[in-house]
């Protein structure tokens, strides 16, 4: 189905009756820029407008299609174009359909690479312990994720007779700074624990954190300071 040829045999037609474009507009009740498109090939009529041309122009439909009137060499070619409008409608429908089926599968990528550089290796689960003269921690834990994080630290067991009255959990920033994450002043000594959002436990500095975090214990005698060791336990890697 040319498109070029239906254009020039509708302008043909539309002339052999004296019409103007605009007439033959008002005639199929549509806009003039519409019969310009036809008889340019940049769009084929609809088949409620074909069905108007063809009564109109004393023409079949086929011979609209094919752009140009039976004669005894085209016979088999009109015949023809109702198959040959189905066979193109089938090219367009799988063409388009392989196009969808492109489309889903680029999204589809594009959703699934986003998602995992957003969710892989997001989650870091450590065992928290250490030890000093007098003091030890066990059965700590620390988690660290993109929304929160979140920090208990286990028992603090005395190794001597030595009461502690206070601690502070500190670690150093990149620059060496000392940075406070938490003091303990109350009278319930048994368990830490922390439930801090990121901004107390920066996620961005999940590795500073794990590898320079300090525990000082105050008691009555003495200050100890005891190096924290954070051992991985489970990271997001599927």
């Amino acid at each position: 189905m040319n498109l070029e040829s239906i254009g020039k045999f509708i302008a043909t037609l539309r002339k052999e009756q004296g019409l103007t474009q605009e007439e033959l507009s008002i005639k199929l009740e549509t806009s003039r820029e519409a019969v310009s498109k036809w008889e340019r090939g940049v769009n084929l009529p609809n088949p409620e407008c074909l069905i108007m041309l063809s009564n109109l122009f004393k023409v079949s439909v086929n011979e609209i299609l094919l752009g140009e009137r039976e004669n005894s060499k085209n016979k088999k070619e009109l015949e023809q174009v109702p198959l040959n409008i189905l066979e193109e409608s089938r090219r367009k429908f799988k063409k388009s359909l392989g196009i969808f089926v492109i489309e889903i599968l680029v999204f589809l990528v594009i959703v699934l690479t986003w998602y995992f550089f957003n969710t892989y290796r997001t989650i870091y689960i450590y065992r928290i312990n250490g030890a000093s003269d007098n003091f030890k921690v066990t059965e700590g834990l620390a988690i660290f994720s993109k929304n929160k994080s979140y920090l208990k630290l286990g028992e603090i067991i005395e190794l001597k007779e030595e009461d502690y009255i206070s601690y502070e959990l500190f670690y150093y920033d990149k620059e060496g700074s000392e940075k406070l994450i938490y003091k303990e002043n109350d009278d319930d000594y048994t368990l830490i624990s922390i439930s801090k959002y990121d901004n107390f436990l920066p996620y961005k500095e999940r590795d500073q954190l794990s590898k320079n975090m300090y525990l000082r214990i105050i008691s009555a005698s003495k200050e100890e300071v005891m190096k924290l060791d954070f051992q991985e336990d489970l990271v997001n890697s599927f």
